[in-house]
This record gives C-alpha cells, structure tokens and sequence, in this order.
C-alpha cells in the first residue's frame, strides 16, 4: 500500500476551491473558486498559480477567469481549458453547464464559453482519447445518474454527446488510467462508493464493478468522497 507523507501547504487564500488542473507542460496550475455562488449569481472564479518545479509550490496566485456558477470541477487538453458547473444558486435542476476557456501564451483563460447548458448537477468531468466525460443526475428522487462521452473536435468544441454508461447512483466525479474509468458515486450520502469500468473502442464504459463503504471486507470506510 502507498501512503502519502510530509504533506504541506503550497498555496492558500482560495473560496471554497473544488478542482485542480495543470497545463500539460506543467508550468501552470488552475483551481476552481466555488465563493459565494450560493448567495451571488455569478460569482465563481479560476484563479491561476505558476508552478514551482523545483519546490512543487503554487505561486503568483491570480484570478484568471470570472462569472462561473459553483465551478466545480476543470480539467484541460492542448490548448482549452473545460469546466463543470453543476447548478445556479436559483435552482439545482436542470442549471448546470460546461464551459470552455482557451489557454493562452501566458497561461491565462480567455474567451470562456459555454458548451453545453441545461445539464443536471454535472460535477465530475475528465478527458480520456480525445473525449469529454461529466456526470450528470437523471432522476432527482432516486439520485440515478449517468455519464455521458462527446468528442472534442479540432476547435475545442464538442460532438456526437452520448450515453456512456447508466443507471448509477449520484456519480459526482470521474477519472481515468489504463483503460479504465474510475466513478465517484455518493448515494444518499450514506454509501459512497468507487466504480471500475473498462473503456470500450466507441468510448463507453462497461463491466462496471465496485466497492464501497458498506462492504464488510473493505478496509477503508469512505465518507463523502468528492476527489480521486
């Protein structure tokens, strides 16, 4: 088992701060500032840090990119920055978003759009192939959700959205590596657990299989997860 030792601060003054994300050099990191998005609309912001290869510190922290509702998560490839927003302070249905920023030259986030609007507390998303993953929430009552694959194309915009996998239960995050898929799910609040699926040629995910906190032989009791 690998476990993690002489942890420390690299950088602080955030709001609320929910995603992390580096430029692939590596020279800039990117985190998320929820603030006070549950009283202003608007409110959220990306603040951008330089990245101190030689101590791995995050310095010259600055707001980069303004006027995001609870930007949750961000995660980038080439030259595009995506950021998910589950919800607006007015409402938790049906309001979330994913934007796009383009990086430029000097790591900062410029011409933010959004791509995709009416979506259903999207929190997690992640790039896997050329392809953007989020989850989403289908059915309020129950929490049932679902994640969802569309090809990012040569501009940074995305395509061909589909269903890559369903019938899970408050996915709220999702990473990648070695052809698998690795889902946060959070039913209830109760019974967080993490999902393995295997990445299939068109990009969906099948023999999904888990373990959670309510397994008797699992080691580790989980409790809210919200990163991986």
């Amino acid at each position: 088992m690998h476990t993690l030792s002489g942890c420390e601060t690299v950088a602080n003054g955030f709001n609320w701060p929910h995603g992390l994300a580096f430029t692939k050099d590596y020279n800039y990191a990117y985190i998320t500032n929820i603030n006070n998005s549950t009283t202003s609309l608007n409110s959220g912001y990306i603040s951008k840090c330089r990245v101190n290869k030689l101590t791995a510190s995050l310095e010259e922290c600055s707001t980069t990119a303004t006027g995001f509702n609870f930007p949750w998560n961000i995660t980038t490839v080439e030259n595009n920055a995506y950021i998910s927003s589950p919800y607006t302070r007015s409402s938790y249905t049906n309001t979330g978003s994913i934007s796009k920023c383009q990086i430029n030259t000097n790591g900062n986030l410029i011409q933010c759009a959004n791509l995709l609007s009416n979506l259903n507390q999207s929190t997690g998303i992640s790039i896997y192939n050329n392809y953007l993953y989020y989850t989403s929430i289908v059915n309020n009552s129950t929490g049932e959700g679902k994640i969802t694959s569309c090809q990012i194309l040569g501009d940074g915009s995305l395509n061909a959205c589909k269903t890559a996998v369903s019938n899970l239960y408050t996915p709220i995050n999702i990473v990648f590596n070695n052809n698998h898929a690795y889902i946060i799910t959070n039913k209830n609040n109760l019974y967080p657990s993490i999902y393995i699926c295997d990445v299939n040629i068109d990009q969906t995910l099948s023999n999904c299989s888990g373990f959670s906190s309510s397994d008797q032989y699992q080691a580790i009791a989980f409790k809210q997860i919200i990163g991986l």
